[in-house]
């Protein structure tokens, strides 16, 4: 875990597994953070010019996840939010509520 030396929030960039909290789905991770009520937040993947994956989740900030492909991104974000999660708490931070909305528009 890193704190940004300019920007405000934690910044989180996950690579392994965390045995806290097994790999799993996004949903019952953030099951287990909220104590049993899932709690969702929009995240942005996106692959890397160089071909590595990364995502972001906008109401989180700072927190960022990198992998090489784009499962593994998908395996570590349960874990990354739930560590970001966890220094909120630890630090007496607030954890922020859900508040952006992802729509897929299509070009014309």
């Amino acid at each position: 875990m890193f704190t940004h030396p300019t920007l405000p929030g934690v910044v989180y960039i996950s690579y392994h597994g965390s045995k806290d909290i097994p790999v799993g789905t996004l949903e019952s991770a953030m099951k287990i953070i909220q104590g049993g009520e899932a709690v969702k937040y929009a995240v942005i993947i996106e692959q890397g010019h160089d071909g590595g994956w990364g995502a972001h989740a906008p109401d989180m900030p700072g927190l960022v996840v990198a992998a090489e492909t784009r499962d593994e991104v998908l395996r570590e974000l349960p874990i990354a939010l739930s560590d970001y999660i966890k220094v909120l708490r630890e630090t007496g931070q607030s954890i922020p509520e859900p508040h952006t909305i992802v729509e897929m528009i299509e070009a014309a």
